[in-house]
């Protein structure tokens, strides 16, 4: 009988995790009870997150040197694929074909804004944390600056009133309060209202998602009201420029903007060119006098790029310990490759180059289903195939009714830059009868943060 090679683990660091957990067998009753308060708690504030089973009893426990170390190295990585990219600024056709993005998106953007550092201000790629070391599996341009940061922040204010953190000296990263000192040392004391700024069909779109995010959404808001700046979400519909400055507009009211935060880097705007010829202020580092924080043009940092740092060979990267930062081999769908990938299910992945979610896993999938999304995906283009790997496996606490228990689950990390730095992570767990998928989120889920050791 054929032996299958063991699957990578999680490294948590036992020592660590043996201890938090070691709390939660002794105070099992007084952490689901602490666990069910925080969750009404929430309702009545109307920030509810994944709840039940999907709200975490405690965070991972990772070394504080290689999370350091991995920051360094992601963002060594991303401003050597933006460098890559912006030697072709000005030839929107060269940038098409580096890319894989619609050559309209680079035809109104500013060659500064595709060369400045800021571009890689603040990042969320995604990725499996093994033994072995960090594989990037999606760059995501558009993740990290709203939703999935205002949970981190949740996390914290739960992990800080619980029981099984009480006397942990560890690092907590807090991401969120990381853009909002970023945004602060950007803009200054310049007065006036700070938009989180979405274009306007994607803010459509945010608004008929599950309410969860809603409220995730608004409780970004609140954070950066908290932190003093007169925050309020915008879009393209509220924006005008006058005299060299920009202005919130909606009925009524008019206000100065101090400046904007991309919640993503969502290129929507770039296929309009009637929208652009309203907004070309949107499109460089500052629009008027207001600076903008992450600039459209991190639109490059998508999965239709993965194919150009690959050839780049600025990977693997030593990341100490015997671990490095990898990337999962990833290559634009071509026609000329579609009986290979029809042969080769099962080890192979589909996925939407930019754009949006759409992920199939070959091994999830059965062959007439797989060799049809393969036909929708050559006939429409605007996908990536890649290699498919093994999640890695962990053994972490979850609450099932009124019982901690300890479950076998597969393990995603996702890892925020703000600055350049390791700002924080989410770890997305499920129990592995769940299976490879976790786009859309499974109903089993559960989401949790990282403390340093």
């Amino acid at each position: 009988m054929a032996r299958h090679p063991a699957p990578p683990l999680f490294p948590e660091d036992q020592h660590a995790a043996a201890h938090a957990d070691a709390i939660l067998k002794a105070r099992e009753k007084e952490i689901v009870e602490h666990h069910a308060r925080f969750q009404e708690q929430l309702k009545k504030e109307r920030a509810t997150p994944r709840l039940g089973q999907g709200f975490p009893l405690r965070p991972v426990f990772l070394p504080r040197a290689l999370l350091s170390k991995l920051g360094v190295e992601l963002h060594r990585t991303f401003r050597a694929l933006q460098k890559a990219v912006a030697r072709h600024a000005g030839n929107p056709v060269a940038l098409q074909q580096a890319t894989g993005l619609p050559r309209e998106w680079f035809e109104h953007l500013p060659r500064e804004t595709l060369r400045s550092p800021a571009v890689c201000s603040v990042l969320r790629p995604d990725g499996f944390l093994s033994q072995h070391g960090f594989t990037i599996t999606e760059l995501n341009t558009g993740n990290g600056t709203l939703i999935s940061n205002a949970y981190t922040d949740l996390l914290h204010r739960f992990f800080q009133g619980s029981p099984v953190m009480e006397g942990f000296g560890g690092t907590w990263y807090r991401p969120v309060q990381d853009v909002i000192a970023l945004v602060h040392k950007t803009v200054g004391h310049q007065r006036g209202r700070l938009g989180l700024f979405l274009q306007k069909e994607e803010h459509a779109m945010i608004l008929g998602w599950e309410e969860r995010y809603i409220q995730q959404a608004r409780l970004a808001v609140k954070l950066f009201c908290d932190a003093g700046f007169d925050a309020q979400l915008m879009d393209d519909r509220h924006l005008e420029m006058a005299r060299g400055k920009l202005f919130f507009k909606r009925g009524q009211q008019r206000h100065r903007v101090s400046g904007l935060v991309l919640v993503s880097s969502s290129a929507t705007l770039l296929d309009r060119p009637k929208d652009l010829a309203r907004h070309p202020y949107l499109l460089g580092l500052r629009a008027g006098d207001a600076p903008i924080i992450k600039p459209l043009a991190a639109v490059m940092f998508e999965k239709s790029a993965m194919p150009l740092l690959r050839e780049l060979h600025v990977l693997p990267r030593p990341l100490g310990g015997g671990m490095q930062l990898s990337m999962q081999d990833t290559d634009t769908l071509h026609p000329e490759g579609a009986a290979t990938y029809r042969l080769h299910r099962e080890g192979l992945v589909l996925k939407r180059a930019f754009e949006g979610k759409d992920t199939i896993v070959g091994c999830a999938t059965s062959g007439r289903e797989w060799n049809h999304h393969v036909e929708r995906a050559l006939r429409h283009g605007g996908y990536v195939v890649q290699e498919f790997a093994e999640m890695p496996q962990a053994v972490l606490p979850m609450v099932l009714g009124k019982r901690i228990e300890w479950l076998p689950v597969r393990v995603e990390m996702s890892p925020f830059l703000v600055g350049g730095r390791f700002s924080g992570a989410i770890v997305r767990y499920a129990p592995l009868q769940t299976g490879p998928v976790y786009s859309p989120p499974p109903p089993d889920m559960a989401l949790t943060t990282v403390v340093g050791t």
